[in-house]
């Protein structure tokens, strides 16, 4: 069995390496209404150096009511986004793939009911980017994450995709920079057991 390591940061290529794609949803945040490429600016993921991303709450300009309603001077959002930041590969998809890094911290937060969750991810998808297999880390939780997917029997395997997905409330423009970060190391650090 071949185990190929999932890179954290290819090169410091990170905007030609990572993408961002956000699924938005109403409120109730499970009912679908659209979804689309976006910007890695406006998604805010940033390579803050060779090992080390800072991945903070999308944020959007547009005032319009689709996406905020502006209440006692807060634009307060009126959608729900899972925003994910990944990298991909199309070829050379049958092995063991293993992605591993360190959620060095998260602030994370909002003003409005739910709070962002956020997890690593691996997924398998074919042609038509439908999924056929994936794995994910735990959500919010802080230090090591280890994730491994196993794809060596999946024939019709087309894309790989790995990298983070954060699930929560879209920022508007006036208000970025007060929901939180994370920042993502792809230094493991050594877990002492005592005995």
């Amino acid at each position: 069995m071949t185990i190929v390591n999932l890179p954290l940061n290819n090169n410091s290529q990170f905007s030609t390496t990572y993408n961002g794609y956000i699924n938005v949803y109403a409120l109730d945040k499970t009912s679908y209404v659209t979804g689309f490429p976006q910007q890695l600016s406006t998604l805010k993921g940033t390579l803050i150096n060779n090992n080390t991303i800072s991945f903070a709450p999308f944020v959007n300009s547009t005032n319009d009511a689709f996406w905020f309603k502006l209440t006692n001077g807060k634009y307060v959002p009126q959608k729900w986004v899972n925003c994910s930041l990944y990298q991909q590969k199309d070829s050379d998809l049958n092995h063991f793939f293993n992605f591993q890094g360190n959620f060095q911290t998260n602030t994370l937060n909002t003003l409005y009911n739910s709070n962002y969750t956020i997890n690593a991810f691996i997924i398998a998808f074919d042609n038509s980017f439908s999924t056929l297999a994936n794995t994910t880390s735990p959500l919010n939780q802080t230090g090591n994450f280890s994730i491994t997917l196993d794809t060596t029997n999946i024939v019709n395997i087309a894309h790989l995709q790995w990298g983070f997905l954060m699930n929560g409330y879209p920022v508007y423009l006036s208000e970025a920079n007060q929901q939180g970060f994370t920042l993502i190391s792809d230094f493991v650090k050594d877990v002492c057991i005592m005995s």
